[in-house]
């Protein structure tokens, strides 16, 4: 995150939260390891800017990629 406040959270295959991050770059959070295949999203708290960086070439979203999550 270069500017901003984010909150990051990670969800089992259920759509159970597992665990939420706060990246924050005036607090030194700027960033979070998201591993292949772990279901996440993010909730933007103030406008932000992410620099975002994935391995290999782009590739758009299937409907397979979007999983529907509990509230």
């Amino acid at each position: 995150l270069l500017r901003g406040l984010i909150n990051v959270m990670f969800y089992d295959s259920e759509g159970n939260e597992t665990e939420r991050f706060t990246l924050n770059p005036s607090e030194g959070n700027y960033g979070v390891h998201i591993p292949s295949s772990q279901w996440h999203t993010l909730e933007v708290i103030e406008p932000s800017v992410i620099f975002e960086v994935k391995d290999g070439p782009y590739t758009p979203l299937s409907p397979d990629d979007i999983m529907s999550i509990k509230r």
